[in-house]
This record gives structure tokens, C-alpha cells and sequence, in this order.
């Protein structure tokens, strides 16, 4: 993978960016189709651990319901949990060695190998609730395959860099410890236990230890070098997924060792994020199960540090990097609103937010039906039966709402012309406002006002 050239920063490269013609980049942005598409499958499999869990519960019910049959004339003790003391009860005759003292011995292999099942299925979904969660990530020590004299770090620093980069995204946390690979199959979690129908007692604890993986991921790399070529340094990484058997490796090269890691780091995580837990919380809900691109993760995480840190003109930068890469992602256009208003730039925020508010399906004419209903339907309560599936949504409607509410700054850099780094916002904003608020306008000036939706559009977009 070729380095991307060095991107301009600061006022000027954002000017322009977004003070060209309709056919800029930053219109691109809004209306171009992503240049990562959501329409690959995720190289990793997706983990689903709720419908393992399902089988594990009726698999348990059905067990609880064959002890308390078994030990229906053989009660451990009457009461208020009398129902409990059957259940027990059919254990005891299922315990209790010797013949004709408890359960027949073909009850008791009917016994093991419901355990054993349940067991089975009780595996797979610890397994796969493990590479959803996913915990520590065991990085292994990076290998080296550069030729003798290549100038390079040692392999434990690299490797160090390495795991720093991944702790210090706070998604995949290196593990601290060397981990043990878990059981690839089920015949081998059992091992060396011995299964006898007289000796449950023993074996099913020593099973039950062994049920829970300890690993999910992990992640190897080989370096390299090459003689040829601006970006000479490079890395093979592997990301290996225990649980399923999966595994995807890629090569990444830079200018250093400094931005290989950095590569790496950014590839491995963007790996990961479409079969974990993070990838089920914005930005990334929406690539749930498909690939995303590195760069669209770098350019997102870059975009985060630098609006912490204050620097809002590279933070913009990165986010406009962000959107092209995925145009239809709200909770980016949300955050890169909040970042146009800390830079006073209240009628570009404004923009942003109008030109996102139709990503929920919904194109001009049917916002402004919604917006402007005069009776409830019950479509129009899905944001709050459904908070969750719409949650970048409310997101960026709570953002628009705050622009609105600070209508004395918007409206005067409105007036003023300020407020934007592009020099037709403002003429590209009216017949999108009036489109939509017109009524507003009409309702609030002097009777007379035309009332009808075709003179009121034109009349407010006259004012």
C-alpha cells in the first residue's frame, strides 16, 4: 500500500476547498457516491452470539424439565420450591452410582450426551459473545524478514509501537500476558477428560473450566524492505480470528518504520470493527458486517485529536476527508457541524445539517410534509420507538436545532454574508430554506401575507 501525499492544512487549503463553484469538493462531498462502498463482505465472520445464546437457553430449559421428570418419586425435599427438590431429586438419581440404586445406566449416557450438547452449543456462544466483545487482542512479537544491514528499531520496539497504537485507540487493547490458543473444535476442549456415567461429579467441573476462551484475536507481522520505491518500508500483517477460524493479512508500506506502524495499527483496527462491539456504535453502525477502509478510519480518529486539540481548520480538513469517503454517514456530517460552529462559521454548519437532513430516506418535499403535519401518524413516532436504529439521525437533527436556537449569530452573519468559507452558500441555502420553512416565514409577517404554497414559496424567497 502506497502512502498517500501529504495533505494541505489551514485556512488557505480550506478555502480553497470550499469557495470553488457547485462542482467543488466539498458539493462532491454532499452529493458524489462514496469511494467506499458498502457492498463487501467482511473478511473477518461476524460473530453471532444472540442466537447461540437462544439455543443455550432452550437447550437448558429442556435439561431442567428431563431432571425434574426423572425425579418426579424421588423429591430432595417438599415446600414452596418443591418443584426445585424434583429437580435435585433427578440429579441424585442420576448421580448415584450402582445399579438399581438411581437411574438406569441408559438414562445416564441419555443424561451425557444432553450435557454434553448443551455444553456444545453453551461453547459457541461464549465463543462467539468473545469475538463481539472482543477483550485483549494478543499481538505476537513482529518477525523480521529485511535484509542483514537494513536500518531499522529493534523488533521489540516495533512491536511496542505496535501495541501502543492499539491501546491508545481504546477499541482493542493488547493483552499483557502471552495467550494460549483456544480449542479449535469441541473434541478437542474435552481433551483428556474422562467421560464415565459413574463419575459425572468430576468430569463435568473440569469441563465447565474449560468452556470459556481466554482469546479471540491476534495479530502477527513480518517486516520488510524493498530497494525500489518511495515507500521502502513495509510490514505483512495477519490478523488471525481463533474463534471462527478466519484469518486476513495485507501489506502495508511507508516512508518509515514510524508510519508503517501507523498503517498497520489502522488497518488492524479497521479490521476488527466490523465484526466487534465498536462497530455496532457511530460512526460505524452502518458498516456492521461489511469492510471498511483504513484510510476512512484514520481520517476520522485524525479529525477527533485535532478538534480536541483546538486546531478546528485541520480537524475540518480531515473531516471533509471522512464524508467523501462515506457521503452518507450522518454522524459525520453531525460532527462536522459542531466543528463549523467552534470555528464561527454558523451558516456553513447550517448547510451541513440541511443537506444531511434527508439521509433518513425522506427527500425536500416529504421533510417538509413531516415538518409541517397537521395530523399525527404513527410513522412519524419511529424515532422514539426506535432511539437506538436512529440514533446519528437524532444526532444531527439535535445539532440542527442548536443552529437554529442561535438565530441572533446565524441570522446576522446571514445578513452580513459572513459566517461561510464559500462564496455561494447563502444562494444555495435559500431555495433549500424556503423549501422547507416557508410557512414559518409567511405565519410570521404582516396579514395579508400570501398563504398558498406556490406564492408563499415565492414570496418568502423574495424577502
Amino acid at each position: 500500500m502506497v502512502r498517500d501525499a501529504p495533505r494541505p492544512h489551514g485556512s488557505g487549503a480550506l478555502e480553497r476547498r470550499t469557495a470553488a463553484p457547485p462542482h467543488d469538493p466539498k458539493s462532491a462531498m454532499f452529493n458524489g457516491r462514496a469511494e467506499n462502498e458498502r457492498s463487501l463482505t467482511a473478511p473477518l465472520p461476524a460473530p453471532r452470539f444472540l442466537a447461540w445464546w437462544v439455543w443455550s437457553a432452550v437447550g437448558f430449559a429442556v435439561l431442567i424439565a428431563a431432571l425434574a421428570s426423572a425425579g418426579s418419586g424421588r423429591r430432595a425435599w417438599d415446600g414452596p420450591l418443591g418443584f426445585l427438590g424434583q429437580v435435585f431429586g433427578g440429579l441424585g438419581a442420576v448421580f448415584q452410582p450402582g445399579a438399581g440404586k438411581g437411574a438406569s445406566i441408559g438414562a445416564r449416557l441419555a443424561f451425557l450426551l444432553g450435557v454434553l450438547l448443551l455444553l456444545y452449543v453453551v461453547w459457541r456462544a461464549t465463543r462467539a459473545w468473545l469475538a463481539y466483545k472482543p477483550g485483549a487482542v494478543d499481538v505476537q512479537q513482529l518477525e523480521d524478514a529485511t535484509p542483514e544491514g537494513t536500518p531499522k528499531p529493534s523488533d521489540a520496539d516495533l512491536t511496542a509501537k505496535l501495541r501502543r497504537r492499539l491501546s491508545d485507540s481504546s477499541m482493542y487493547p493488547p493483552a499483557t500476558l502471552p495467550a494460549q490458543a483456544p480449542a479449535e473444535s469441541f473434541l478437542e476442549l474435552l481433551g483428556d477428560i474422562e467421560v464415565d456415567p459413574d463419575k459425572l461429579g468430576t468430569a463435568l467441573p473440569k469441563l465447565l473450566g474449560r468452556l470459556r476462551p481466554k482469546l479471540a484475536y491476534r495479530v502477527g507481522g513480518l517486516l520488510q524492505f524493498r530497494d525500489t520505491g518511495p515507500d521502502r518500508y513495509g510490514m505483512t500483517v495477519t490478523v488471525t480470528a481463533f474463534l471462527f477460524g478466519g484469518s486476513r493479512a495485507a501489506t502495508v508500506w511507508g516512508s518509515d518504520w514510524d508510519d508503517v506502524i501507523r498503517q498497520a495499527g489502522n488497518w488492524i483496527i479497521s479490521t476488527l470493527l466490523p465484526v466487534t462491539r465498536a462497530g455496532r456504535l457511530p460512526p460505524w453502525r452502518q458498516w456492521w458486517g461489511r469492510e471498511i477502509k483504513p484510510e476512512l478510519y484514520e481520517a476520522y480518529q485524525e479529525a477527533n485529536e485535532l478538534s480536541r486539540a483546538g486546531r478546528h481548520h485541520e480537524a475540518l480538513e480531515q473531516y471533509f476527508t471522512a464524508i467523501r469517503l462515506d457521503p452518507t454517514n450522518s454522524y459525520l456530517r453531525a460532527e462536522l457541524a459542531e466543528t463549523q460552529e467552534k470555528m464561527g462559521l454558523h451558516i456553513d454548519a447550517l448547510d451541513t445539517c440541511q443537506r444531511a437532513l434527508t439521509l433518513d430516506g425522506q427527500d425536500a418535499r416529504a421533510y417538509r410534509e413531516r415538518l409541517w403535519l397537521k395530523e399525527l401518524r404513527r410513522s412519524e413516532f419511529r424515532y422514539f420507538r426506535h432511539p437506538r436504529l436512529y440514533r446519528d439521525l437524532l444526532g444531527l437533527r439535535y445539532r440542527n436545532s442548536i443552529i437554529l436556537g442561535t438565530s441572533e449569530t446565524t441570522a446576522r452573519q446571514w445578513c452580513r454574508r459572513k459566517g461561510t468559507t464559500g462564496a455561494s452558500t447563502h444562494e444555495q441555502l435559500i431555495p433549500l430554506l424556503v423549501d422547507r420553512y416557508w410557512p414559518t416565514a409567511v405565519a410570521l409577517d404582516a396579514p395579508g401575507a400570501p398563504k398558498t404554497r406556490k406564492s408563499g414559496k415565492n414570496w418568502a424567497g423574495n424577502r
